[in-house]
C-alpha cells in the first residue's frame, strides 16, 4: 500500500505520461523517448514525438514486513538494493548491469547469473501497472480473477509490444 505522497507522486506521473500520449499522431508509433538503452538495435530516426519516461524512477514503497517493494518503471536495480538493503531484503534476482531498470529487465526477460537460484527478474512480480498501445493504465497480477491475467503473463519478453510497466511490485528476499 502506497503512503499518501508515494500515492500523489505516481497519480501525477501517470497524468503527466496520459497527456504525452495524447500529443502522439493518431496512425504514429508509440515509443519511449529515452536517452539511453541497454538494449542495442538499430532504430531509424523519427520526429514524431514519444513519451518521457525518465521521471518514472524511484521507489514509491518498501513493505519489510510483506517483503515487497513497488517500484517504477525506470528505477535501476542500483536505486532498488540501495533502498532495501537497509530492511535488510533485496530483490529476488539482481542483474549484474547495475544500470538496468526493473521495466526493461521484466519486459526484456532479463537473465542473470543468480536466475538459476531464484528465476528470472519477472518471475518475482506480483503486480503490475501497464501503459498499452492504446493509451490504457492497466493495472495485472497473475491471479485466476484478473481479466487481464495473459497480458501479466505475456509481458515478459515482449520488449515494449504489448506496453510499457510504469509499476512494478515485486517480492523482496532477506539479504
Amino acid at each position: 500500500m502506497l503512503t499518501s505522497a508515494a500515492d500523489e507522486r505516481y497519480e501525477l506521473l501517470v497524468a503527466r505520461i496520459a497527456e504525452q500520449y495524447s500529443r502522439i499522431p493518431e496512425g504514429s508509433t508509440v515509443r519511449l523517448a529515452k536517452r539511453t538503452s541497454n538494449l542495442f538495435r538499430p532504430r531509424a530516426a523519427t520526429d514524431a514525438p514519444g513519451l518521457d519516461v525518465a521521471a518514472f524512477d524511484g521507489v514509491l514503497h518498501i513493505d519489510p514486513q510483506a517483503r515487497t517493494a513497488e517500484v517504477l518503471g525506470m528505477t535501476t536495480y542500483e536505486h532498488l538494493v540501495a533502498a532495501t538493503l537497509p530492511h535488510g531484503l533485496m530483490p529476488m534476482c539482481v542483474p549484474q548491469l547495475r544500470t538496468i531498470t526493473l521495466g526493461g529487465a521484466v519486459t526484456g526477460l532479463g537473465i542473470e547469473a543468480a536466475s538459476f537460484r531464484q528465476g528470472s527478474p519477472h518471475e518475482s512480480v506480483l503486480e503490475m501497472d501497464i501503459l498499452t498501445g492504446a493509451g490504457e493504465v492497466i493495472t495485472v497480477t497473475g491471479a485466476e480473477h484478473d481479466p487481464h491475467r495473459d497480458l501479466f503473463y505475456g509481458f515478459p519478453n515482449s520488449y515494449g509490444s504489448l506496453g510499457y510497466a510504469l509499476r512494478i511490485k515485486i517480492e523482496l528476499e532477506p539479504a
